[in-house]
């Protein structure tokens, strides 16, 4: 995958509706499109990851329980957040750094087709 690639799939998942909450006051429209823009500035050439569940409960029931790793390409970073994208199910995923050490990550705990919503958690 390649960072146009990349970019691709998240204006593919911007065409849909998306189920982020608008966390401030003012229009909903504007803040989507502004995070949005912030979310593109974040793409970064893909890389490919392992990533494992944080031991949020709510990880543990979408990634499993017993450590497992997930192979997935991460294409978007903003300090220790990165937002995975799994290009099998076509779903994005919210990730972080332990200890500022990428390797693995650790995913927040839920996946979908919503880049938007992963990426703000």
């Amino acid at each position: 995958m390649t960072r146009a690639e990349a970019l691709k799939v998240l204006e593919e998942s911007f065409a849909r509706p998306s189920s982020t909450p608008t966390l401030r006051p003012g229009s909903r429209e504007a803040y989507l499109d502004e995070e949005k823009q912030r979310l593109r500035d974040a793409v970064i050439e893909p890389i490919k990851v392992m990533a494992t569940a944080s031991d949020f409960e709510w990880a543990k029931e979408e990634f499993g329980r017993n450590g497992e790793m997930h192979r997935m390409v991460a294409i978007a970073r903003e300090e220790e957040k990165w937002l995975l994208y799994e290009p099998e199910k076509s779903r994005f995923a919210q990730a972080f750094e332990l200890k500022g050490i990428p390797d693995p990550l650790y995913l927040l705990g839920f996946s979908s087709d919503d880049a938007l919503a992963e990426w703000l958690g």
